[in-house]
């Protein structure tokens, strides 16, 4: 019987940790994404901010029916822009 609790114990101990880890990945993609184009737009990019932001973003995502996005078309409008001016 003990085997039985230990072993329950320590797989679901490793899938948990499994989970947190991706859910923490998860977590510094969008938040990294976010600071980089609130930064960009001149907003200082702190918690709340960053969670309006993802709201947003979520919501976009919701009304377009699909997944959200990691790619910032911000982003990508000054990447642009830069290239434009540097030619």
């Amino acid at each position: 019987m003990w085997g039985t609790i230990f072993g329950i114990t320590t797989h679901a101990d490793k899938y948990l940790l499994k989970w947190e880890a991706e859910h923490r990945l998860a977590s510094e993609r969008w938040r990294n994404v976010a600071r980089a184009e609130l930064a960009a737009q001149g907003t200082v990019p702190n918690e709340t901010t960053m969670r309006a932001w993802k709201a947003r973003k979520d919501a976009e995502a919701r009304a377009m029916d699909d997944v959200p996005a990691v790619a910032s078309p911000v982003l990508e409008e000054l990447k642009k822009a830069k290239e434009g001016a540097s030619s």
